[in-house]
């Protein structure tokens, strides 16, 4: 009868033996997918960091780029400021030589009157010296005859 039963036990141990092969194939076969999986994801974390570095270093050539902007920006204002200055300035400056131009009319026609009253005085004297004149030739012939 011990035969019989060592002959049952030494089956059951040998379905579990095959139960346990089975399990152990089915947990190998899990923990290579689990492997595989994992290798998978430790890409995409590895993906996922290089495309944040590049995000990163897109994010700091925006900044830059912004820095510079806003630099040349700065830079056009002041020279806009300076270019107002400057025709301000140009404005100051012909308004001075208007007046300018208009004190050297306003001289001119003043030497112009001058000059007429000159030639007028001029005319007169001359008018004047015929006068004279005549009267010199005129007390001639009297001191003659």
């Amino acid at each position: 009868m011990y035969g019989k039963g060592f002959a049952v036990v030494a089956e059951e141990i040998q379905k579990l033996a095959e139960q346990t092969r089975k399990a152990v194939d089915n947990i190998g076969t899990i923990v290579t997918a689990s492997v595989e999986d994992t290798g998978r994801a430790v890409k995409v974390m590895e993906q996922s960091a290089e495309l944040t570095e590049t995000g990163m270093e897109s994010m700091s050539e925006v900044g830059s780029s912004t820095a510079l902007i806003t630099s040349s920006n700065e830079k056009m204002t002041k020279q806009i400021v300076e270019m107002d200055h400057t025709v301000e300035n140009i404005w100051s400056q012909s308004d001075e030589v208007a007046k300018g131009m208009q004190q050297v009319n306003v001289s001119t026609q003043n030497n112009y009157q001058a000059i007429e009253q000159v030639n007028a005085a001029t005319q007169e004297n001359s008018d004047g010296v015929e006068m004279i004149e005549d009267m010199v030739v005129r007390i001639r012939t009297l001191a003659e005859e």
